[in-house]
């Protein structure tokens, strides 16, 4: 893309990097605007990043000046040794995502990630022609055929994201993801993977054909660093991490851990296994929050290994009582093997049996039974988990293995309490009930980080469905939140639980880096992805968005309620619609269900089922404001308009007792076209600091409002503009 000379800079006598862009390239672009896009790039400061010193032109051609580094290229190396030592790997890329995630930050795509275009200086990499890709193509003239002619194509085949080598102009912060990818797989097998075809033919394998696992070319690769390889290299951008600083938190914790579609370093798909809730054959029935805590322990030691998939607590939990047998339940969770079990629970004695069983053949591979004490309790689920290990002959790292006996508490009292706080959550969400447990459970334990984690999630639902003011809540969720973290800085729970409070306070820069933390370390938390597209449909980050919640359903594939509400805020009201109806199918008494598909059907015009849902979300939970408002927009939005003002009425009513959240008072308001009482509702919300206010106000609910100027300040003070 330029001609590259080392000049002089005679007022500092120094060296220095000059490009010209060649005349061929220089004629077809506005030379204003790529001043001015230079400029942008020169804004970059980062240590990784090889800066722009300035610019100009003369004669009609453009140049730009960069230091002048003493070193040599990534590839200069790599043409020397043919692959890299797995250590020099992890730093280079390291170095390299952390100026990606940088320069993607500021709003600057590369395009040309490449050896070429990294160098070595002094032990450190520096990313050099940023923002010159995209300098170039921002001010080709229109029409201009220059930019695609042969010769001229921005980027290099042989590392182009399948989006750029189809010809997509407009792309984002991902192709450098891939990019990424691909000069991380060359250094370490010492070839690109599709090295050796003709450029047509490379582009073509970018669009259509899935590289061949890096671990088969070089087998002593880390599974995990393997992995992480092959994740950037998915051919959809939605399938790849979604920011740089995934990769950076990834490659910086040690363990490397992404997600990939298709293989292990075998060649075969990963090992996977669904544990089911374990029946309670105990004489007191009350007992059966123990016997679920206890499969739900075991899901928990299990999901620390990276090397093997399990199937979401949500998904395997819905099942219980719907008399699939293994192969059903194998087929609908997308697993090999299925753990069952039983507990029988007398005084201080407990026997739990379990059985592993082959979904493909329905044989046992494992079946014990563990009587003991119920002070063992901890040991049994150390043995359980670590005979599974064995019997699917999953290789653990010392970490690992210790991890799989890593205890959270080591009292059993403060264990039942939990397992009892967390069964309430789970069931009647009766949140004074559960809380009162996670009390107990800390008063026999004040290090256990769950209760803590426990805690937060109880305060911050009473705060988002308008139960109680926020202001009395979420200042006693975030403490609880942080201290489940300091307590417990390697759980995905409590980083999760974090990232919602996060959200729930407006603090939309810190939820976005907790919760990316958190799947750097866990990528297969389908909570922490949820939340994130949860998040990133607030900030109006939709493509994103939908990434993110797509990824959580694959992970957890019976748990859609995020993904439903995400498209519900996208417009994308069938499909709201699908994923609602499979939420309810497993869970007809859905708050949120109810709520995503009721609305969908009235923006749909289809006033009928949005009624008999929203209906149907009054009647199951009376005393509950949000589903009265609930049906109150939807009355108003059919045209009825007297009983929309009816139940507005009652609301107002119910407000002189007792609390009722201004948030829910304005969308009834709204949608009755009473704008200017409905923004006196939002203004209050705001200075209460409502966690409802911010939930969805980018979704098709707060239409009424848009066009208002008002709406924008309101975005702007909530740090949405």
């Amino acid at each position: 893309m330029s001609r590259v000379f080392l000049a002089n800079e005679v007022s500092l006598n120094r060296k220095i990097v000059l490009k010209v862009l060649p005349s061929e390239l220089a004629g077809a672009v506005m030379l204003d605007r790529f001043r001015r896009e230079i400029q942008m790039a020169a804004q970059l400061q980062h240590p990784h990043i090889l800066p722009v010193f300035s610019s100009g032109e003369v004669s009609g051609l453009p140049y730009f000046t960069m230091p002048f580094v003493i070193g040599e290229s990534l590839r200069k190396q790599l043409g020397a040794s043919g692959g890299f030592p797995i250590a020099d790997t992890v730093r280079i890329l390291r170095e390299v995502a952390s100026a990606l995630a940088y320069a993607h930050r500021c709003g600057i795509v590369h395009r040309d990630i490449k050896p070429d275009n990294i160098l070595l200086s002094h032990g450190s990499a520096m990313v050099m022609d940023f923002g010159v890709a995209k300098a170039i193509h921002a001010a080709m003239r229109p029409n201009d055929n220059a930019l695609t002619s042969e010769g001229l194509v921005i980027g290099t085949p042989a590392y182009m994201s399948p989006e750029q080598a189809a010809g997509d102009l407009e792309l984002d912060h991902r192709s450098d993801i891939y990019a990424l990818g691909v000069m991380a797989y060359e250094m370490l097998a010492g070839t690109t993977p599709f090295a050796g075809r003709s450029r047509h033919a490379m582009l073509a394998a970018h669009l259509v054909e899935q590289p061949e696992p890096v671990a088969t070319r070089r087998p002593d690769i880390p599974d995990p660093l393997a992995t992480l390889v092959m994740y950037c290299l998915q051919k959809e951008p939605g399938d790849r991490p979604q920011h740089s600083a995934e990769l950076v938190s990834a490659l910086d914790s040690g363990n490397f851990s992404g997600e990939s579609r298709a293989t292990t370093r075998r060649g075969r798909r990963e090992p996977s296994i669904a544990v089911l809730p374990f029946a309670n054959l105990s004489a007191d029935p009350e007992n059966e929050y123990f016997s679920d805590g206890i499969a739900d322990e075991i899901i928990s030691a299990l999901s620390r290994i990276a090397s093997l998939r399990v199937a979401a607590r949500t998904s395997s939990f819905a099942l219980k009582g719907r008399g699939l047998n293994v192969s059903q339940i194998a087929e609908q969770l997308k697993v090999d093997a299925v753990l069952e079990g039983s507990v029988r629970r007398s005084k201080n004695r407990v026997r739990i049996d379990a059985q592993l069983v082959n979904a493909d053949d329905g044989y046992l591979l494992f079946a014990e039974r563990y009587d003991r004490e119920l002070d063992d309790v901890f040991a049994i689920q150390e043995e359980i988990a670590k005979s599974i290990v064995g019997k699917m002959q999953i290789r653990l790292t010392g970490e690992q293995k210790e991890s799989l006996g890593r205890r959270r508490t080591d009292n059993v009292e403060a264990f039942e309490h939990y397992l009892r706080g967390r069964f309430i959550w789970n069931g009647t969400r009766k949140m004074q009930a559960a809380m009162q447990h996670f009390g107990e459970a800390l008063k026999h334990d004040t290090g256990y980080a769950l209760a803590y984690h426990g805690l937060a999630d109880c305060y911050s639902v009473l705060a988002v469905y308008g139960f109680v003011p926020s202001v009395a809540v979420m200042p006693r969720a975030k403490a609880a939140a942080v201290r489940g973290v300091e307590l417990a800085p390697d759980l995905a729970e409590t980083g999760t639980t974090l990232g919602h409070v996060q959200i729930l306070e407006w603090d939309w820069t810190g939820a976005e880096s907790t919760l990316r933390a958190v799947i750097a370390k866990h990528p297969r938390h389908a909570l922490a992805h949820s939340y994130l597209a949860w998040l990133l449909s607030d900030m109006d980050r939709r493509a994103e968005a939908k990434a993110a919640a797509k990824r959580a359903s694959e992970i957890d594939p019976l748990h859609n309620m995020i993904t439903a509400l995400v498209h519900y805020h996208a417009r994308e009201y069938g499909e709201a619609i699908a994923y609602c109806e499979r939420v309810l199918e497993l869970d007809p008494e859905s708050f949120t269900g109810l709520f995503a598909i009721s609305l969908s059907y009235a923006h749909e015009g289809r006033y009928e089922q949005a009624i008999n849902y929203a209906r149907e979300g009054a009647r199951l939970s009376p005393g509950v404001t949000f589903m009265q408002a609930l049906l109150g927009v939807v009355y108003a939005m059919s045209g009825k308009i007297q009983e929309a003002q009816d139940v507005l009425a009652k609301l107002k009513e119910k407000a002189r007792s007792e609390y009722v959240a201004p948030i829910l008072l304005s969308w009834v308001h709204a949608h009755l076209e009473e704008i200017d009482l409905a923004f006196e509702c939002l203004d209050q919300a705001f200075a209460e600091r409502s966690c409802t206010l911010a939930f969805g106000i980018r979704s098709p609910m707060y239409d009424p409002f848009r066009l208002d100027p008002r709406f924008d300040v309101l975005l702007s003070n909530l740090g949405l503009s």
